[in-house]
């Protein structure tokens, strides 16, 4: 029983550290950010051909986006950025451990 849990500690670590290892392909962050781009220069273009300022719609419609890039990018990255993966959990684990030993 005792090796049986070792090795389910070990395989939960392996699966932990890859999780976090993962991370988005360089090409799909480049296509995120392509995609921002394009809508400003779209909306841009659009306007300044109409002669007129664009609406509050398409301002949303640029910020929904912007909004959207960064929150994919920073949950791309559990350890840095505004939202973090709390370790509280493991750190309690660890704690416990060694007041035990």
């Amino acid at each position: 029983m005792f090796v049986s849990s070792i090795n389910d500690l070990i395989d939960s670590y392996g699966i932990r550290k890859a999780a976090i290892a993962r991370h988005l392909p360089a090409v799909a962050v480049l296509l995120m950010f392509a995609t921002f781009a394009m809508t400003a220069l779209v909306v841009g273009f659009a306007s300044g051909a109409e002669g007129h300022r664009p609406s509050g719609t398409a301002y949303f419609l640029m910020v929904l986006i912007v909004v959207l890039v960064f929150l994919i990018t920073d949950l791309d990255r559990p350890r840095r950025g505004m939202i973090e993966v709390p370790q509280r959990s493991l750190i309690d684990l660890q704690t416990s451990l060694q007041a035990e030993q």
